[in-house]
């Protein structure tokens, strides 16, 4: 079992370790700050109850989506802005614009 270890540790690319560490982080950041602003938005300070109720869950589900969706837009921003900081964005992007003609289509409804 040892013998595993070593070797797997033999290759590991040190910048690569850096960048999972970064990466880490910036999660860890993102999660603590959307713990501490959904709570404080959602949750009142004094529990009367020991679960949420309806009202509590859709709040911190909503705080959450947002939260989600604003990260999202903000990597694609930098993505745009700085394509040679990320590696594959350029091909990435590329991508995305052949397939933009399709995304901005408006959904058809049932009920029309």
């Amino acid at each position: 079992m040892s013998s595993w270890t070593s070797f797997s540790q033999a290759y590991v690319n040190p910048e690569n370790l850096v960048i999972a560490e970064q990466q880490v982080d910036a999660f860890m950041e993102l999660y603590n700050r959307i713990i501490d602003n959904c709570q404080t938005k959602c949750i009142p300070p004094h529990y009367r109850e020991p679960d949420l109720h309806k009202g509590e869950m859709v709040c911190v589900d909503r705080c959450v989506a947002k939260y989600f969706a604003f990260q999202k837009l903000m990597g694609e921003k930098l993505q745009q802005k700085y394509p040679e900081m990320v590696p594959g964005a350029e091909q990435q992007q590329q991508q995305q614009q052949q397939q933009q003609p399709f995304d901005h289509q408006q959904p058809t409804s049932f009920y029309n």
